[in-house]
């Protein structure tokens, strides 16, 4: 499967980061092209701007003892993971 990595430097606390890193409703705040995010219990559906209507049912779980947030997409093999 490719895969690719980015890095890049961040100059805020870590703990801030995280916060918004963690909190699906806060992702159209720093996720270009994402219009709004609607949070059940178990799962958060995302709206992407270019395809406003289709539903993206994603799945945040937080890693605190790897340091790490995964979001994945339940639709595709696509998965995000911050560290």
């Amino acid at each position: 499967m490719p895969e690719f990595e980015d890095v890049r430097p961040c100059g805020a606390p870590a703990s801030e980061v995280w916060k918004l890193l963690f909190d699906p409703t806060r992702f159209p705040e720093w996720w270009a092209g994402m219009d709004r995010v609607e949070q059940s219990s178990e799962t958060v559906t995302r709206y992407m701007s270019a395809w406003p209507d289709f539903a993206y049912p994603t799945r945040v779980t937080a890693r605190t003892e790897e340091s790490r947030v995964v979001i994945s997409c339940m639709l595709s093999d696509i998965v995000h993971e911050w560290t």
